[in-house]
């Protein structure tokens, strides 16, 4: 039972600990180097960690709730947001650490990215 349960919820679980990762890292005391460069790879990596949350939250998404594929990508969209947005609150309360708009910008392009990513890729399969 309890298998079946995991194999069920497999991409929630997935999802939810790729969340308690970036928040985890996140609370690392730190400096930001690049925190006022736009492009810089402090944003390469923001974005690669966001477009694997983008899949991961879509896939939970579609294993969990019973509406459209498009609205699922609309719902995961919104949901990285907002996710990027408290990482980035989160990370004020953090020790030599601040909050950046191009990081949240960086978030939210890999969100989209992966979402839409995933979602194209459903498509074809």
């Amino acid at each position: 039972m309890k298998m079946k349960f995991f194999s069920k919820n497999k991409y929630l679980f997935l999802t939810i600990i790729y969340a308690i990762i970036i928040f985890i890292v996140s609370a690392i005391p730190g400096h930001s180097l690049s925190r006022y460069k736009i492009l810089s790879f402090d944003k390469f990596l923001h974005f690669s960690v966001y477009f694997g949350f983008g899949i991961l939250l879509f896939k939970a998404n579609i294993e969990q709730l019973n509406v459209s594929e498009r609205n699922i990508l609309i719902l995961t969209i919104i949901i990285g947001l907002f996710y990027g947005i408290s990482d980035e609150v989160h990370q004020l309360f953090v020790i030599n650490r601040t909050a950046s708009v191009y990081d949240v910008i960086a978030d939210f392009l890999g969100i989209v990215f992966g979402t839409v990513f995933i979602f194209k890729l459903s498509k074809k399969s």
